[in-house]
């Protein structure tokens, strides 16, 4: 595959006055969740260089976080999608099929390692393949937990940004996440979940009812998962008879006083004690007779 390469050059300062002009719309109309980590404004580009709106053309070192792995406007690819959008634009392939989706999963089937029977789903986005692989697999295995790495990066819609265990810059702000997906695995498993919060003592992210037993569980998603002045507040009051509580959060197994601290992942493994079958005694009431 040939892609046309041409030398780099500058002519205006950096950023050029077309780019500060296009700065300047971006910043009123487009949302501030979006990044932009240049201070130009790509107009063209061609293999491995990229030109700006002013005429600037500089190496392109990023174009990998976007796929291009032929390089920029390669000729074969060019004209394959320009024949192809003249062909057909869009039908939503679970609506109306095309070959072109079946091929692809096809060409992936036969570089795909193993002499085990391959398919493939096509998406959009690493954040919409990753969502739809778990989806897949709970519904294949009827498990819901899901294990990740420590510091990998999964994406940043809900599900991706709670599996992303790095917090700057991808849930900084974000509120509760890691929460919902423990409170998700826990009613899973049959927990009874509620939510607690006073002016006096503060706020528990649940209080789950086990058998007779109710056990406030406080979930860290964070450094400071030793921090636990709330599940203290708790513990300390005697009319509850609490006797126990749980951390789940990043660091490993470990016991102080009443308080059990256990990793995030061992929330598929907890199963709540059986209910008494009823809670309601019958009384003798004969010797009321006489």
């Amino acid at each position: 595959m040939s892609v046309p390469q041409v030398a780099r050059k500058i002519v205006t300062a950096i950023p050029g006055p077309k780019s500060q002009a296009l700065e300047e719309e971006h910043h009123r109309y487009v949302s501030a969740g979006v990044g932009q980590g240049m201070p130009v404004f790509a107009e063209t580009a061609s293999g491995s260089t990229i030109t700006d709106v002013d005429g600037n053309r500089f190496i392109d070192l990023a174009s990998g976080i976007a796929v291009t792995g032929v390089g920029n406007c390669a000729p074969e690819v060019v004209a394959a999608v320009q024949e192809e959008v003249a062909k057909l634009t869009h039908t939503n392939f679970a609506t109306t099929p095309y070959a072109n989706y079946v091929e692809v999963c096809k060409k992936l089937a036969e570089h795909t390692p193993g002499d085990f029977a391959k398919k493939s789903v096509l998406v959009n986005s690493g954040a919409e393949a990753v969502e739809n692989a778990i989806k897949i697999a709970r519904k294949y295995t009827g498990r819901s937990a899901v294990v990740v790495m420590e510091n990998a990066f999964h994406g940043r819609t809900n599900l991706t940004m709670a599996m992303t265990t790095k917090s700057m810059p991808y849930k900084q702000g974000m509120g509760a996440i890691m929460e919902n997906v423990v409170a998700q695995e826990l009613h899973a498993h049959g927990f009874d979940l509620y939510y607690f919060n006073t002016n006096r003592l503060g706020e528990v992210d649940f209080m789950v009812q086990s058998g007779r037993i109710v056990l406030p569980v406080e979930v860290k998603s964070g450094n400071d998962w030793t921090k636990r002045k709330v599940l203290d507040n708790v513990l300390a009051v005697d009319d509850w008879a609490l006797n126990k509580a749980y951390v789940l959060c990043k660091g490993n197994v470990r016991q102080d006083g009443r308080i059990t601290y256990l990793p995030l992942y061992m929330s598929m493994f907890l199963e709540p004690e059986r209910r008494p079958e009823s809670m309601i005694f019958d009384l003798d009431l004969s010797a009321l007779r006489q």
